[in-house]
């Protein structure tokens, strides 16, 4: 186990050096290839910025859809229970009975599974956000890289009323911030752009990812509704079948068997009454 640690953490160290060194590369490029690059990580980071909003938005519409979708599927559920309204007088009406409960209760259980993963995903801190050196906490673009700004209070039922909880890690991190922008060249600002550019493309995964996992909760509970309602035709026709056409045919042989039965009761009664009268 042990080994197995010192392994994984030589591994990262070589693989953090290794990062540092191309990122002096791309620090130490001429003035005008510096520029030409930075600026093109620039429209990069932005094309990346309204991608994730976009995926973000369809995300969120899923929950909102799984939401409404839960409270009609529930209010509809106990209305079919509860209502004196409906009656059910034959099989075809027990078969719709339980084909719209089953319905009901696969878009209840989609529902639930897709805002649960919401949460979670919503909730999701990504494994890598305290490597220290390189990686996500850049202090230009993300608050991990200020270490002042997380020990400001973010309580929202007690708020802290204590400066040292409040204004004064404000301050401390604005002094840090525009230090670091005065210290900024276009060296340093082209290794911290570099950087959030390929956070934001991992950002983007996570966020493809996370919308395609909500998708594939509805696509499984729409295929369960899709086969409810095919068995549920199945059964009502079969039902029908049952009642209306083969119920038919047996009560014609019936009758037919009741007429035939008659036709040869009367024909013995005639004979039996001829032998009487030839006697």
């Amino acid at each position: 186990m042990v080994k197995r640690l010192e392994e994984r953490n030589g591994v990262i160290l070589k693989l953090k050096k290794e990062v540092s060194e191309i990122l002096e590369e791309l620090e130490n490029l001429g003035d005008n290839e510096r520029t030409k690059k930075n600026n093109e990580i620039k429209n990069m980071i932005n094309y990346y910025n309204g991608l994730t909003d976009k995926i973000e938005d369809r995300r969120v519409r899923i929950n909102n859809f799984s939401l409404q979708i839960l409270a009609v599927s529930i209010a509809a559920s106990v209305v079919l229970i509860t209502s004196k309204s409906v009656k059910i007088d034959s099989d075809i009406d027990l078969i719709i009975f339980y084909a719209a409960m089953v319905t009901f209760l696969v878009l209840i259980t989609s529902s639930l599974i897709t805002s649960i993963f919401f949460l979670r995903q919503s909730s999701f801190r990504y494994p890598f956000l305290k490597i220290e050196g390189v990686g996500v906490n850049q202090w230009k673009w993300f608050y991990y890289g200020n270490k002042y700004i997380e020990r400001i209070n973010r309580n929202p039922i007690w708020p802290s009323k204590k400066h040292s909880e409040t204004n004064i890690p404000y301050l401390k991190g604005l002094k840090y911030f525009v230090n670091s922008y005065i210290e900024e060249n276009s060296k340093k600002e082209i290794r911290n752009n570099i950087q959030q550019l390929y956070l934001l493309q991992v950002h983007n995964y996570y966020k493809n990812k996370f919308y395609l996992q909500l998708t594939k909760i509805w696509e499984i509970g729409f295929k369960f509704v899709v086969l409810v309602i095919v068995g549920a035709i199945i059964f009502i026709s079969s039902a029908w079948y049952e009642t209306n056409i083969k119920s038919k045919h047996e009560c014609k042989g019936n009758a037919e068997s009741l007429e035939k039965k008659c036709y040869l009761e009367e024909e013995v009664i005639k004979r039996i009454v001829d032998i009487n009268e030839n006697e």
